[in-house]
């Protein structure tokens, strides 16, 4: 890098002395752990970490664990360097924030060469460089990456169909349904149960079959076959139904009133729309209010919004969350997930106000359709959705800081190509 002469420029000494020259520090929004994807041609699959200190060290993972790069991240105007001892990574990079997390687009050049010129051409397969989409959580209270805690279902996929234990009563998602089971004595643990001397990991509810049999199993929490108690712990600002503080997120909550005696009054009602049997409700922090303008949006329609279709690749985000790369392939009808240990479902889609509602159509939740809230969001390199589940069966969750924490919601983020991309600059089918 040299200084050269311009009728804007700087003065010529204040240009060499820091031309070439990176800021020796990190911004603040760096430092942490992140998470996140390769997007740019013959990517490599799988989930990709990312270690930034307080003092500016980085070390990026590849989904086999390797290191991809290791050493100081330095700014460098609208660049961010990665520098060792053997040369300087150059890179442009976007932020942007998301509900519950900061989202990276982050494209980076080979080693000693410049950086690229443009998000399209680093995406490019005959190009220097290589482009990342990365995920940091905007706050400790709700989201944790600081280490993996494995899905139940992820755990259990190492076992034989023979081995998993045999409990009528583990397939139920919620302590409602759980207790509630006509047919067998089942119990709701606060944590996952254990089967088979501490060997098989089992879900939170567990008992007695209708048989008399019980398969062996410890619940290492708060354990009951009649009530429903509030197992998790809230923060302070929180109700006791885990309701984070702070604004919610906008979405329509569907949560239905438990009784109509709680408005204050003709003037005052609120409602929203319940997309799980599209009725409206009242409710005191409603998005509508008038019942009317609620009716007119709360109607299910059968099709996947056409921003959406496509190939989706994705890492789940709640607490408690599955390591590894999702994907979700979305048609005009309906939306086929993929979890990392390669467990699919498929599922019919309405959308339903702004509310997706997927209705698997196989499996162990074939008929407990799964109300989710969506924002879709373009980046520089790709559209970025962050997509909140309730549980299956379930209402749609109240915020997606909510769904970060609640039992059985979820949370995910997921990209997909830009529009009217060639197929030679971003391509997910394979």
């Amino acid at each position: 890098m040299k200084c050269l002469e311009t009728k804007d420029g700087q003065v010529e000494t204040v240009c060499k002395s820091t031309c070439g020259q990176a800021h020796n520090v990190t911004p603040d929004t760096f430092p942490g752990k992140w998470r996140g994807l390769q997007i740019s041609m013959n990517y490599k699959k799988g989930e990709w970490k990312m270690d930034v200190s307080e003092k500016a060290e980085i070390t990026v993972y590849t989904p086999d664990h390797s290191v991809f790069a290791k050493g100081i991240l330095q700014q460098m105007q609208n660049e961010l360097w990665i520098v060792d001892t053997t040369g300087i990574r150059r890179s442009i990079f976007v932020l942007q924030q998301l509900p519950t997390t900061k989202v990276l687009t982050w494209a980076i050049g080979d080693k000693g060469l410049p950086p690229p010129n443009d998000f399209d051409t680093a995406m490019r397969a005959d190009t220097p460089g290589v482009v990342f989409v990365f995920w940091k959580c905007l706050s400790e209270s709700n989201c944790d990456f600081s280490k993996v805690t494995e899905y139940v279902d992820q755990l259990l996929s190492q076992y034989r169909l023979k081995d998993l234990p045999v409990d009528a009563c583990r397939d139920h998602p919620t302590c409602e349904e759980c207790i509630g089971d006509p047919g067998n004595k089942c119990g709701w643990c606060s944590k996952n149960v254990i089967y088979n001397n501490g060997t098989i990991l089992g879900k939170q509810c567990a008992g007695h079959n209708s048989d008399g049999t019980k398969e062996p199993f410890v619940c290492n929490g708060v354990y009951s076959t009649e009530t429903c108690i509030p197992f998790h712990t809230t923060t302070a600002g929180t109700t006791s139904t885990g309701k984070p503080s702070g604004k919610p997120s906008g979405k329509p909550s569907g949560k239905p009133s438990t009784s109509s005696s709680s408005s204050t009054g003709g003037g005052n009602k609120k409602y929203d729309c319940n997309p799980g049997n599209t009725s409206c409700v009242e409710s005191p922090n409603g998005a509508f209010a008038v019942i009317s303008d609620c009716e007119a949006q709360c109607k299910a329609n059968p099709f996947v919004p056409l921003d959406l279709v496509g190939t989706w690749r994705g890492l789940q985000i709640n607490k408690g969350y599955v390591s590894g790369e999702w994907r979700a392939v979305f048609t005009l009808t309906n939306v086929t997930i993929t979890k990392p240990n390669g467990e699919k479902f498929t599922g019919l889609v309405s959308t339903v106000g702004s509310f997706i509602v997927i209705d698997p159509q196989s499996g162990p939740m074939r008929g407990k359709k799964i109300q989710t809230m969506w924002q879709l969001n373009y980046g520089p390199a790709s559209k970025i959705l962050p997509w909140a589940w309730g549980a299956p069966g379930g209402p749609a969750p109240k915020s997606y800081d909510s769904a970060m924490i609640e039992p059985n919601n979820s949370e995910y983020v997921f990209v997909s190509c830009l529009p009217n991309k060639d197929k030679n600059i971003c391509n997910f089918d394979h």
